[in-house]
């Protein structure tokens, strides 16, 4: 059984406070479990939600607006059954108020339990240290920069060449895509979807979307073959970038999307039941509005 760690997300516009529903709105989330703002005192609070009501948020923020205080940022996790919390992250810069105030007031919601304060590392600077280790669907996670990912291609081109670069990370994404995969037919068993067409477009897709690798959608099936277009892929991105910044070893055209690629063979192979490899007909990296992958049953079968 799958289990999902995070609840619910919350966004606060920093001055008026209002709820802004960003749900049928496509753009970027910046991930904020930490805060950078120089010259600022900022201060964060875990509130363990002990008895989920409707009102418990809106009563939080009520009492920041009292004292003038400033949301950055505050999000709601779903720890076990019955039990959530909220982290919320705040500009009390020049604010009267000291933090056994703030924290007597927060006890007084009712469906509020434990309550831990987040000091700075450093005065500007705060992170988010009550929520270790991060996790989605129930496993630990980390997060990898473009700036990273990009890195992390460059070497391998430089230790191993473009054509083994392109095959290694080719095969360790079909693994990966096939790990993955395995939550999504779980995922899809719950929710009654059979068809493994429909598996693919409603969980595999927005799963695809929601962990950051890009945007991708079936748009046609004929036969045994899938054509699946791919939009703002991460791999192809950094490759573009690498290309642009004058990489040495890397010019357009010598290397397309690996990893990513082999995550989506690995993915449809798993969902299908039987062996799958796609043959890449435009790619972003060599200069292609968007990728365009034709998946069809490889010979090799599983």
């Amino acid at each position: 059984m799958y289990e999902f760690r995070y609840k619910s997300l919350f966004y606060f516009h920093e001055t008026s406070h209002v709820v802004i529903n960003l749900k049928n709105k496509c753009g970027p989330h910046d991930y904020k479990n930490f805060i950078v703002m120089p010259g600022r005192d900022l201060y964060g609070f875990t509130l363990e939600i002990a008895e989920d009501r409707p009102g418990i948020l809106a009563e939080i923020s009520s009492i920041l607006r009292e004292h003038d205080i400033s949301i950055l940022y505050v999000y709601g996790t779903y720890m076990e059954e019955d039990s959530s919390r909220i982290v919320t992250m705040v500009d009390m810069t020049g604010k009267d108020v000291d933090l056994e105030e703030l924290t007597s007031a927060f006890k007084g919601i009712k469906g509020i339990g434990h309550i831990e304060v987040i000091e700075p590392v450093t005065k500007g600077f705060i992170f988010d240290k009550t929520s270790f280790p991060l996790t989605v669907m129930g496993e630990r996670v980390v997060f990898l920069r473009k700036s990273a990912f990009k890195e992390l291609i460059s070497g391998l081109v430089e230790s191993m060449g473009h054509q083994a670069t392109s095959g290694l990370l080719y095969q360790i994404g079909v693994r990966m895509g096939r790990g993955l995969a395995k939550k999504h037919k779980e995922i899809a068993k719950d929710l009654g979807i059979e068809d493994p067409i429909e598996v693919l477009k409603k969980i595999s897709g927005s799963l695809f979307q929601s962990l950051g690798f890009g945007k991708a959608e079936v748009i046609d099936r004929e036969g045994d073959s899938i054509r699946v277009r791919k939009y703002n892929c991460i791999e192809c991105e950094a490759i573009a970038e690498i290309i642009e910044e004058g990489h040495g070893t890397i010019k357009k055209g010598s290397l397309r999307c690996g990893l990513i690629r082999g995550i989506m063979d690995g993915v449809v192979s798993e969902v299908m039941g039987k062996g799958y490899a796609s043959t890449e007909e435009k790619c972003t990296a060599i200069g292609d509005e968007y990728c365009e992958l034709v998946f069809r049953p490889s010979k090799g079968g599983r």
